[in-house]
């Protein structure tokens, strides 16, 4: 199957977390961890797109690299704050040293023009706010609630897994007071946290380590404090969907970004030059106090001709498309069947089980989600990257990698499955603009400082 032409994937190199996503000027600007030399992880450095649909994209290239003169050897995660004169990067600081970025990482800022072409550091935060010591400390993220910025990191404190929050000295943004840890959960490592708020109620996402998926809670924040009436996954793709991002659009919806990793069982790429994609950015927001998901309405734009679909089935060949059906009781579905290859949707005792079947070099596992006794279903596939939404609240991301090209579409048991719709969907536009960026890396030797190069 072919790489995905429809998520946002760099050209080449490796793709990780996305990174301060923000709508500015008609335009989304986001931010994402990559490795301009290689399609493994290593050299990590930010990069820069737009879009102004979220599907379109065009990438221009590396827009904050390791300061290595200073001791700086990776830029990991972190968000995008508006400023009176332009932006604030705030994003995680390691430097060298074998457990640099467990134990001594530092929270940067950074100061940028509206364009974000250049860039300057002017504060840091150490860790030495805390009543006691932090490690995993990471992925600053900040939000505004009643006038006030506060500001979100992962670390692990007291030996549990921590969301901490802070809040700002001032407008600077260089001066923050630790308050308290917001969320605690015991056994695991926490990273990426987000926070939007609706009203007086927060929705948080964080990505568990020990999971290998992405997680929310949902409650009242008021005093500093979050009072938790929900918590639950936000897609059960396991070893696939992390590392979420969140940002504010046009008319104040919310967009989620997230990373969809390869899922390979041996090496990081499929094919040895790019590794890693955005998934399809979604909306979000709460219904009777849990998160409900749309894809992003540009995927729309993408539409191309309608696939027969006749007696539950849609046997075109086809590697990019948009499904759409409704499931009722109990019964089976394939997606995406090749020679010796296909993909199950098993409904049974109100669970959806995904099952992956004859791609040994592609992780397997069977991915299990809640599901009603009638269902509303929505499909986008695109090469190797295969993303669903359940009745809205549910989603389930994967990797599929048969090998040989698909035979069948959709195909499902008699009775099981109505309103089925199908259409293929066109290559998004991606384009590339990386005028003073690799130039700039290159000429600054920070290729050569930083390590992991390939």
């Amino acid at each position: 199957m072919q790489r995905p032409l429809i998520h946002f994937a760099p050209a080449k190199g490796w793709m990780n977390d996305p990174n301060g996503p923000i709508y500015a000027d008609g335009l989304w600007h986001l931010f994402y961890q990559y490795n301009p030399f290689g399609s493994e992880w290593g050299n990590i450095c930010w990069a820069y797109a737009t879009s102004p649909d979220l599907i379109s994209w065009t990438r221009r290239g590396v827009r904050l690299a390791p300061d290595t003169a200073h001791g700086e050897r990776w830029c990991f995660s972190g968000c995008t704050v508006p400023t009176p004169h332009g932006y604030a990067f705030l994003y995680t600081s390691v430097g060298f040293g074998e457990n640099a970025a467990r134990d001594r990482a530092v929270q940067r800022i950074c100061a940028s023009n509206r364009s974000f072409t250049r860039t300057r550091r002017c504060g840091t935060i150490t860790p030495d706010l805390h009543p006691l010591p932090v490690t995993e400390w990471r992925d600053p993220f900040v939000f505004e609630r009643g006038g006030a910025r506060y500001l979100l990191l992962a670390g692990v404190m007291n030996g549990k897994g921590n969301i901490l929050l802070y809040k700002a000295a001032d407008e600077s943004l260089l001066h923050w007071k630790f308050l308290c840890p917001l969320f605690s959960r015991a056994g695991d490592i926490l990273e990426c946290p987000n926070a939007v708020m609706f009203g007086d109620t927060m929705l948080l996402l964080y990505s568990s380590i020990r999971e290998n998926r992405v997680r929310y809670a949902v409650g009242r924040f008021a005093g500093g404090q979050l009072a938790v009436a929900a918590e639950g996954v936000v897609d059960h793709g396991e070893n696939c969907f992390y590392a979420t991002n969140l940002a504010r659009g046009e008319h104040g919806g919310t967009v989620l970004f997230a990373w969809l990793k390869e899922s390979l069982l041996h090496g990081s790429s499929p094919d040895g030059s790019y590794s890693g994609c955005l998934a399809l950015p979604r909306t979000v927001h709460l219904e009777n106090g849990r998160p409900v998901y749309a894809f992003a309405e540009g995927l729309r734009a993408l539409s191309g001709r309608a696939l027969p679909a006749e007696g539950g089935a849609v046997r075109t060949p086809c590697e990019r498309a948009h499904l759409s059906f409704r499931t009722r009781g109990e019964g089976e579905a394939t997606l995406l069947e090749t020679g010796n290859a296909r993909v199950r949707l098993k409904v049974v005792s109100g669970e959806m089980h995904i099952l992956r079947e004859g791609t040994p070099c592609g992780d397997m596992r069977e991915i299990v989600l809640p599901v009603r006794m009638t269902n509303e279903v929505e499909a986008v596939c695109d090469g190797t990257a295969v993303e669903l939404l359940v009745n809205s609240c549910e989603a389930a991301s994967f990797r599929f990698y048969p090998g040989d090209p698909v035979v069948t579409l959709f195909a499902a048991e008699e009775g099981f499955v109505s309103e089925l719709r199908a259409c293929e969907l066109l290559p998004a536009p991606m384009a590339d603009d990386e005028s003073q960026s690799l130039r700039m890396v290159r000429r600054e030797g920070w290729r050569h400082a930083g390590s992991g190069e390939k």
